[in-house]
């Protein structure tokens, strides 16, 4: 990608990604922390339909799960869905035991995580 948001439930192909710092795969999802675009990205190169943190992502479709700042950072609180937060440079990214997803949220010195 060339670094600039440019959208978002696009082809896994097409979605352009400012800096990665966190990759991992969940099953036949991909999990990308890209802190240049300030969001958390799912990435389904399975052929089924996948769901996370309450977002479902179709086949080959790159979306973002949490970050709805669309390219801006932010912080807008803690306990809200993974959709609605903001997020300031994330890296890092893991699935815990019970499946929620763990990650840096390094600009805003927080650890977030998101239920499954």
């Amino acid at each position: 990608g060339l670094g600039e948001w440019n959208g978002d439930l696009l082809t896994a192909t097409a979605m352009n990604l400012g800096e990665v710092r966190g990759l991992h795969l969940d099953g036949t999802l991909l999990l990308v922390a890209d802190a240049g675009t300030h969001r958390l990205v799912g990435v389904n190169v399975g052929a089924t339909a996948v769901t996370l943190a309450g977002i479902t992502v179709q086949p080959n479709e790159a979306r973002t799960l949490s970050g709805a700042g669309q390219g801006d950072a932010g912080l807008n609180g803690d306990a809200l869905p993974a959709a609605s937060a903001l997020l300031n440079q994330p890296w890092g990214v893991a699935v815990s035991p019970d499946g929620g997803v763990v990650f840096v949220d390094r600009g805003n010195a927080r650890l977030r995580r998101f239920q499954r």
